[in-house]
């Protein structure tokens, strides 16, 4: 089964690193990660250059308005998995987060 991994941002390109790095570090390996970013600046988008070049897993998506409720049912609409996981992008996942 495919799980989507859906993480909302608001200017946490402060914090994202560590969440972005535990959430590929998983055990579980049939997953997508949706970086649904807010932020009013392209700092987040900055720093996750990085794994977009590295895993297809990550997905960069830029959005409009702003809002963690929008942002994660738009991430619900356009998820291709069979479960939906939710994270914050302050949070560091433990390797078997997916798994469990």
């Amino acid at each position: 089964m495919k799980i989507s991994v859906l993480l909302a941002t608001y200017n946490q390109d402060n914090y994202i690193k560590g969440a972005i790095e535990s959430i590929l570090q998983n055990s579980y390996e049939d997953f997508e990660l949706l970086v649904l970013d807010q932020s009013r600046n392209d700092f987040t988008k900055e720093v996750i250059q990085i794994y977009l070049k590295q895993s297809s897993k990550v997905k960069y998506i830029k959005l409009p308005f702003k809002g963690k409720s929008k942002a994660l049912n738009y991430g619900v609409n356009i998820s291709q998995g069979d479960i939906i996981a939710i994270t914050d992008s302050d949070c560091i996942v433990d390797k078997d987060w997916l798994e469990k």
